[in-house]
């Protein structure tokens, strides 16, 4: 979630960069220009360092989640009657439950990702268009905030449609 942060961050740099530097450029001091490349130089590669840190840092830690959701559940099957393997549709519920346990923690933090990045991205662009025209700003804003709408109701749509195709396949 961070990196997604650092990402909109970045971009954001990478818009205001030339601003500075053709403002540099029309002061006719070429040491000004010099600073002003270099600082921003500095600003994007330690935001790529850190980037790089913490989606490993990410990495791990979902695998970490990962393994305690499988660990947590093979503790809960150890712990069931064998009689529940004998029949087809507690066998077939369980194998559902199993390839699907990660995926729902995924998805949670997918949505949670999504919905701040796009907080983020609105603030930060808001910030830098602060000029622009408050019906424009608001359609903007609109624009985005359907975005982010439509983006989770695909997401439970395809949700929807992989549930009832493993129901189908296991009927």
């Amino acid at each position: 979630m961070f990196v997604s942060i650092l990402s909109s961050v970045s971009s954001i740099t990478s818009i205001l960069m030339p601003m500075y530097v053709i403002d540099a450029v029309l002061s006719d001091d070429i040491f000004n220009v010099i600073k002003v490349i270099f600082v921003f130089t500095i600003i994007l590669l330690s935001i790529w360092v850190i980037n790089i840190i913490f989606s490993w840092y990410d990495k791990v830690k979902m695998e970490r989640l990962h393994i305690s959701i499988l660990s947590e559940l093979m503790q809960k099957t150890i712990n069931l009657d064998l009689s529940f393997f004998d029949n087809t549709t507690s066998y077939d519920k369980y194998n559902r439950a199993y390839a699907n346990c990660c995926n729902v923690v995924n998805s949670v933090n997918s949505i949670i990702s999504t919905f701040i990045l796009s907080l983020t991205n609105t603030l930060l662009i808001s910030s830098l268009l602060v000029w622009m025209d408050l019906y424009m700003y608001l359609l903007m804003f609109a624009t985005i905030f359907l975005n982010l709408i439509l983006t989770n109701l695909i997401k439970k749509r395809d949700y929807v449609y992989n549930f009832k195709v493993s129901e189908k396949t296991n009927n």
